[in-house]
């Protein structure tokens, strides 16, 4: 079950990241500047326009979907919950950025005192979904990463390391074993072969 989740929430990951990064270079705000006596003046504004860090929540989440398959354990969980909150983050302000397009429409057209006209694309929308896509995604990885109880509560035994210090034969075999190593070394052998 573990495994289904984790593999899962690393698919949604790199789909909601690829996606982010495809909508952030499509059109947010599209509108018109009209003044009387000049023509009227289209203007189209890009998601690297209205909101510049919306390719950069993209690429994190790629750079995290890497680094999630590199980490294991507590690193796992910690990065997995970082995008997630990261994301969250970039939910509200992806959409902070589209909730005046007329006035976006109007800096654009450096200050135009003509009649502007804009309005929002559904690009916007599908970035803001493609970031609640990722905070699923990192959310599904921490819950998929969860502690081995048995580690928690026996310690090494219960991952099979003997303890040298308690039990006097096997801290002579491993003074033993690194002996044998040593004399391998000496006499011109790779031990690693």
């Amino acid at each position: 079950m573990n495994r289904r989740y984790f593999t899962v929430g690393w698919l949604l990951m790199v789909v909601g990241s690829a996606g982010l990064l495809f909508a952030a270079g499509r059109e947010w705000i599209v509108g018109t500047i009209t003044e009387t006596g000049l023509p009227v003046v289209h203007v189209s504004l890009g998601g690297h326009s209205v909101a510049p860090a919306s390719a950069a929540f993209g690429l994190l989440g790629l750079a995290g979907a890497a680094a999630i398959v590199l980490t294991k354990g507590w690193w796992r969980r910690m990065l997995a919950g970082l995008l997630a909150l990261i994301q969250m983050g970039a939910v509200a302000l992806l959409l902070s950025r589209v909730v005046d397009p007329r006035g976006a429409v109007r800096l654009a057209g450096t200050g135009a005192s003509g009649t502007v006209a804009g309005h929002i694309t559904p690009w916007p929308y599908v970035a803001a979904t493609c970031c609640g896509v990722l905070v699923v995604a990192g959310l599904l990885i921490v819950l998929a990463t969860g502690i081995d109880p048995s580690a928690l509560a026996h310690g090494a035994a219960a991952q099979g390391i003997a303890d040298p210090v308690g039990d006097p034969a096997s801290a002579a075999a491993s003074a033993g074993a690194a002996d044998d190593l040593w004399s391998t070394l000496e006499s011109g052998h790779d031990p690693t072969v």
